[in-house]
C-alpha cells in the first residue's frame, strides 16, 4: 500500500514534548560513571530525536529533509520529518546522515521506527489514510520488510484503532511483543504505554501495561531491551524536569517492577527521551532538548564502565574491618603505623602477562575461558592507625594486601580475603632489636625476569629456627630486616610454578647497607603457549553493529602491545554471536565483527598475515541457549565473546602466572600462628590470629629420610628425598583431618596414587599428588589437576 501521512501524530509529539510537569525537582540518582556526549555530526538546528540501532549506525528522525521535499507541519513550524540514517565511521564517531529508505519516505512525517534482530523487518509509525470521527487522521503502526535491497509489503497492523494513535513502536529482541504509545480510551490519562503479542504471526489485541506503569499523563517512547528491561519516558512521575527518563524490570513477560528514574545525567531539566541500549547495557543514545545543543531535540551518546539500570542486590556494597595494630610482646597499642592496603585479586587469579611497556595485563579465568584486561595495580590506600592503634579499612570483595609499616618495628605484611566474616583483625608487630638491623630486600621474579606478585614466602632463620611467612607485593617484592651474623634459607611457592629458593648469610653486613635478594621460580604454563584461548572482555559492538566503540579500544590496545612485545605470536581472532536471529545473518554479522577488530590491530602496526579473523556466528554456543530455549540475556551474554586463540605461542614471553596462593584450607587460615614454627600441641588447641595465612615451608635440607605412619600417612622431613625429585603438592595443612579431607576429594576426582605426607620439623600434613624425577612430568601433573579444579604446585 502507498503510504499516506499528514501532521496530526507531530501535534501530538510536540503537545509532549513542550508540556512541562510542575512537580519540583526530586533527590534522584546520579550515576558519574556515565559519560555523554552531543553527537554533532548528525546533530543540526533542527529536530533529531528517537535513534534506532540500525547495522553499522544508527536510524532516526530529524525536521532536516537532508535535500529531499517534505510537506511543511504547521506545528513543527519546520519541514515534515525524515527518516535519516548515519553510519559508524573508522574513529567510531557517527558520520553525516543521509536518506535511510527512499521506498518509506513520504512527504509527511516518517517515524519512529523499530527493527527486528535480523534487521530484515521494520516497524514504524505512520498515519493512516481513513480519518477518524474527529476529522483526524491518526498515527498507525505499519510493517515492511526488506527484500531486493528495498523495503516492501508495507502492512498496517491489525490492532490498530482507527479512532486512537499508535506510536513508538518497539520490538522485543525475539520478535515476539511490541511495545507502543497510544491514547486509546481505556487508558490511564494522556498518552499510556501498550504491548502486543504475536501468535502464529498475527498479532493480538493491545494490553494496557496498568498503573504501575503507566501514570495520569503521557508516558512514551518505550523500549525494551534484550534482558526485558523496559525504558521510557514521562512527565506523571516528577523527576528532574520536563519529560524523564524511567526503567522497570520484567517480573513477568509483560508484568513489571516499579519503575525508577534513571537519573542524572540522563534527565535533565528540560525533557529526556527515546533512550536506546546495547546488549551489554553499557552504550546507547538518547534524545534531549536540554541546554548546551545545537538545536530544538538533539541525540545524545552515552557510555558508561557499569551496566546503567543495574539491579540494586546487584550493587557490592563495601564493608569496614578495623585492624588492631599492637606490639607482639607487651599488647600495647602502636600509632601512627602506616597502614597500605590495595585490591589485588587482579594479580591473584588467572594468568597475567606484562606488554612491552612494562603494563601488568591479567588473563582472569573466567568460565574455563581466560578473559583480558589491563589489571590496574598502582591505587594503593595509605592511612595511619590512630592513638589506640586501629585502623578502619573498606573492602568490598576480592583478596587485600595488606603492608604495615612502623618505624622500629619489622615490617609486616599479611593477605585479607573479603571472604572472611571477620569484622575486626588483630595485627602484631615485632620490635627491631639491635641485632635486627640490616633490611633484607627480597625480589620474585620467574625464570626471563619478569617481578611475580602475590607469592608466599617463607623465611627461615637457620641458626635459631624462626620462621616469618610473607607475601610478595604487587612488584613481586617484600622487606624484612634480618639478624646480624646469621643463616637464612628463603622459600617461594606459589600454584602453576616450581617453588624457588635462595639461601644467605648476614655474615660481615652493615645496618646501613641494604641486602638484596633474588628468588627466580620457574613457570609451569604460559598463558600464551600455543593453544591458548583468551576473551576480549571490552571489546564491545552496539546492537547488531559491526562497528568497534572508541570503549572496544582497550582490551585491543593491549593485544597491539602484546603482539609487539612478542613478533613470533600469531593468533585467530574470532567473534561469536548468541542465537537469536537467523545462523546465516549471525555468520555475517561476527565475520564482519572479526574484521573490524582485525582492521584495528591492522591500523595499529600489527601484520594482517599474523591475524586470522573468523566469524562463528551461533555455531560454537557455550550453554543450552541454542534456537528454541528459553534463556535469559545474561545466558545469552555468555555466548557473545570475541575470543583470541594462539594459534602460534610465544617462545621467549614474559610471563607471570598469578593463579592464587598455596592450597590452604580455611579454617587453617583463620587460626594462623604468628612467627614462630608451629608447636607440637594438639589440632584443637588454636594460636592467636593475627591475620597470616598458614603455610608449609619448603626447606630442602640434606639426607631425609622418611617412615611410613598409620593410614594415608607419611613422615618425613619437608623436602623431597631424593636429588631432583619433584613433589606435586595439591594441599598443606596443619590439621591431619583437613589433609584426609583432600586426600578424598582427590579420590573422587579419580586422582590415585596421592598420599599424605607428614614433615616433622615444620609439623604440616602435605597432600603429594605425585612424585617424579621429571620436572616435564610435574608440570603435566600440575596442569592435569588444573583442569579437575584442584590447585597445585612443584616442590623440589
Amino acid at each position: 500500500m502507498k503510504v499516506i501521512s499528514n501532521s496530526s501524530y507531530f501535534a501530538i509529539l510536540l503537545l509532549i514534548l513542550m508540556c512541562q510537569n510542575n512537580i519540583k525537582a526530586q533527590e534522584i540518582p546520579v550515576d558519574d560513571k556515565v559519560v555523554i556526549i552531543n553527537e554533532q555530526t548528525i546533530n543540526s538546528d533542527k529536530l533529531e530525536l528517537c535513534p534506532a540501532f540500525y547495522k553499522d549506525g544508527i536510524v532516526f528522525i530529524s525536521t532536516n529533509a537532508v535535500g529531499k521535499k517534505k510537506k511543511k507541519d504547521k506545528n513543527l513550524k519546520a519541514d515534515a520529518t525524515s527518516l535519516l540514517v548515519s553510519r559508524r565511521g573508522p574513529e567510531s564517531f557517527l558520520t553525516k546522515p543521509e536518506i535511510f529508505s527512499t521506498e518509506l519516505t513520504s512527504e509527511y512525517n516518517d517515524g519512529p521506527i523499530t527493527f527486528d534482530r535480523d534487521q530484515t523487518q521494520i516497524y514504524f509509525s505512520t498515519n493512516y489514510a481513513e480519518k477518524a470521527k474527529d476529522g483526524q487522521r491518526k498515527q498507525k503502526i505499519c510493517t515492511a520488510t526488506f527484500k531486493d535491497e528495498k523495503w516492501s509489503e508495507v502492512t498496517v497492523l491489525n490492532f490498530n484503532n482507527i479512532e486512537s494513535d499508535a506510536i513508538h513502536p518497539s520490538i522485543s529482541i525475539d520478535g515476539t511483543r511490541l511495545y507502543f504509545a497510544s491514547n486509546r480510551p481505556d487508558g490511564y490519562g494522556g498518552l499510556d504505554i501498550y504491548v502486543c503479542t504475536k501468535s502464529n504471526d498475527t498479532w493480538g489485541e493491545p494490553v494496557n501495561l496498568g498503573s504501575k506503569i503507566n501514570s495520569e499523563k503521557n508516558d512514551v517512547f518505550p523500549f525494551i531491551h534484550a534482558d526485558g528491561t523496559l525504558y521510557f519516558a514521562t512527565n506523571g512521575r516528577g523527576g528532574v524536569g520536563g519529560l524523564d527518563i524511567f526503567y522497570a524490570k520484567p517480573d513477568l513477560k509483560t508484568k513489571f517492577s516499579t519503575p525508577k528514574n534513571i537519573g542524572r545525567p540522563f534527565n535533565s531539566e528540560t525533557d529526556d527521551f527515546g533512550l536506546i541500549v546495547d546488549l551489554e547495557s553499557k552504550n546507547g543514545y538518547f534524545s534531549s532538548n536540554r541546554e548546551g545543543g545545537k538545536g530544538q531535540d538533539d541525540i545524545y551518546g552515552f557510555t558508561t564502565s557499569d551496566m546503567i539500570a543495574k539491579e540494586e542486590k546487584e550493587v557490592k556494597k563495601a564493608r569496614k574491618v578495623i585492624l588492631y595494630v599492637v606490639d607482639k610482646i607487651n599488647s600495647n597499642e602502636i600509632g601512627t603505623a602506616e597502614v597500605k592496603f590495595m585490591n589485588i585479586s587482579g594479580l591473584s587469579i588467572g594468568d597475567i602477562v606484562t606488554d612491552n611497556s612494562g603494563n601488568i595485563i591479567s588473563l582472569s579465568t573466567k568460565d574455563s575461558v581466560d578473559v583480558l584486561g589491563l589489571v590496574n595495580s598502582g591505587k594503593t590506600n595509605f592511612q595511619m592507625t590512630d592513638s589506640e592503634g586501629k585502623s578502619e579499612i573498606s573492602v568490598v570483595e576480592g583478596d587485600y594486601l595488606l603492608s604495615i609499616n612502623k618505624a622500629g618495628y619489622q615490617p609486616k605484611q599479611v593477605m585479607y580475603t573479603a571472604t572472611d566474616e571477620r569484622d575486626e583483625m588483630l595485627i602484631l608487630l615485632e620490635k627491631l632489636t639491635v641485632a635486627d638491623g640490616i633490611p633484607m630486600v627480597c625480589t620474585l621474579k620467574n625464570n626471563r625476569g619478569t617481578p611475580i606478585p602475590g607469592a608466599t614466602v617463607t623465611l627461615k632463620n637457620e641458626d635459631t629456627g624462626e620462621i616469618q611467612i610473607i607475601t610478595s607485593d604487587e612488584k613481586g617484592k617484600l622487606k624484612y630486616f634480618v639478624k646480624e651474623n646469621a643463616n637464612y634459607t628463603i622459600v617461594a611457592t606459589k600454584n602453576n610454578y616450581v617453588s624457588g629458593k635462595s639461601t644467605f648469610n648476614t655474615k660481615s653486613m652493615s645496618k646501613d647497607q641494604e641486602l638484596p635478594i633474588s628468588v627466580n621460580m620457574e613457570e609451569v604454563e604460559s598463558p600464551l603457549a600455543e593453544g591458548k584461548v583468551f576473551e576480549l572482555k571490552n571489546v564491545y559492538y552496539n546492537y547488531n553493529d559491526a562497528s568497534l566503540r572508541t570503549d572496544a579500544r582497550k582490551d585491543l590496545d593491549i593485544l597491539v602491545n602484546i603482539m609487539k612485545a612478542y613478533p613470533e605470536i600469531e593468533i585467530e581472532l574470532g567473534s561469536h554471536t548468541d542465537s537469536r536471529g537467523t545462523a546465516t545473518y549471525n555468520q555475517t554479522l561476527s565475520q564482519n565483527r572479526a574484521k573490524s577488530a582485525a582492521t584495528y590491530l591492522a591500523d595499529n602496526g600489527i601484520e594482517l598475515r599474523r591475524v586470522k579473523a573468523i566469524g562463528f556466528g551461533e555455531s560454537k554456543l557455550r550453554n543450552k541457549c541454542a534456537d528454541g530455549v528459553t534463556c535469559t540475556e545474561t545466558e545469552h551474554k555468555i555466548n557473545r565473546r570475541t575470543e583470541v586463540r594462539i594459534t602460534k605461542g610465544a617462545s621467549n614471553a614474559n610471563i607471570v602466572v598469578t593463579d592464587g596462593y598455596p592450597t590452604v584450607n580455611e579454617s587453617d587460615i583463620s587460626d594462623a600462628p604468628i612467627a614462630n614454627v608451629p608447636s607440637t600441641k594438639s589440632n584443637t588447641e588454636k594460636p592467636i590470629n593475627d591475620g597470616n595465612v598458614m603455610v608449609e615451608i619448603v626447606d630442602t635440607p640434606a639426607n631425609n629420610t622418611a617412615t611410613k605412619s598409620n593410614n594415608n600417612t607419611t613422615k618425613a622431613n619437608n623436602a623431597p628425598q631424593v636429588n631432583g625429585e619433584y613433589w606435586v603438592v595439591a594441599g598443606s595443612f596443619e590439621s591431619g583431618s583437613n589433609a584426609e579431607k583432600q586426600l578424598s576429594d582427590l579420590k573422587r576426582k579419580n586422582v590415585n596414587g596421592a598420599e599424605i605426607t607428614f614433615a616433622e620439623d615444620i609439623k604440616f600434613y602435605r597432600v603429594v599428588a605425585l612424585k617424579t624425577n621429571s620436572l616435564a612430568e610435574a608440570k603435566a601433573s600440575v596442569k592435569a589437576l588444573k583442569s579437575k579444579g584442584i590447585p597445585s604446585f612443584i616442590k623440589n
